[in-house]
C-alpha cells in the first residue's frame, strides 16, 4: 500500500528534519540516540524504527521527496529489506528440503527393511508389527513440521514488529509537519 502526504516545508528542510531523526545505517548501534535508523538524502529515504535490536524483518519505509506547490510531497511504501526477503525464501525451502529428504529417507529405509526382512516381520509380535506399520505415517509428518517451522519463524519476527508502520508514519508526519 502506497502512502502519500504533503508537507508545507521545502525538500531541503524535509531532508534536514528527517536526517536529525535518523541514525545512519552502518554507524554503531550502542550510541544510537535517534528514533529511526536508515538513510536520507535529497532523492529519498529508507528508514525503520530504531529499537537497538537487530531484526531483519522490521518494516522499512522507503520514500521519495518531490517539490510541489511551495512544499513537498512525500510518497513511499513499507517493505522488508531485500536481505530479509531472500533469507525468508531460503529458510522456507531449506526447512522443506531437509524435512522432505528425511521423510524420503525414512520411507526408503522402511521399504528396504520390509523387502529384506519380510519373512522375519511375520514372526514378530503383533504390537511390534503395528508400530512398524505406523512409521510411514510419522515420516509423512516431517514435511508438515518443516513447513510450519519454515513459515513460522519469519512470520513470528514480522508480527513482533507489526506496530512499527503506524509509529513510523506518525513520526514522519509529525517531524515534517505533513498531512
Amino acid at each position: 500500500m502506497a502512502y502519500k502526504f504533503y508537507s508545507p516545508l521545502s525538500v531541503s528542510e524535509c531532508v534536514q528534519r528527517l536526517k536529525a531523526n535518523v541514525w545512519e545505517t552502518g554507524a554503531s548501534y550502542k550510541d544510537m540516540t535517534t528514533p529511526l535508523l536508515g538513510r536520507v538524502d535529497e532523492q529519498g529515504f529508507s528508514v525503520r524504527r530504531a529499537t537497538g535490536l537487530r531484526n531483519a524483518f522490521a518494516p522499512y519505509f522507503n520514500g521519495t521527496f518531490r517539490a510541489s506547490g511551495g512544499g513537498t510531497v512525500i510518497e513511499g511504501d513499507f517493505g522488508l529489506s531485500s536481505v530479509a526477503q531472500v533469507f525468508a525464501i531460503v529458510w522456507v525451502f531449506l526447512w522443506l528440503g531437509i524435512t522432505c529428504s528425511l521423510a524420503a529417507m525414512a520411507g526408503f529405509t522402511l521399504l528396504l527393511f520390509y523387502t529384506i526382512a519380510g519373512e522375519v516381520i511375520t514372526q514378530l509380535d503383533a504390537d511390534l508389527i503395528q508400530a512398524l506399520r505406523a512409521m510411514p505415517v510419522v515420516a509423512v509428518s516431517f514435511p508438515i513440521i518443516g513447513l510450519a517451522f519454515g513459515i513460522g519463524f519469519p512470520l513470528l519476527f514480522t508480527l513482533l514488529r507489526r506496530g512499527d508502520q503506524e509509529w513510523i508514519l506518525a513520526l514522519l508526519k509529525r517531524q515534517l509537519s505533513a498531512h
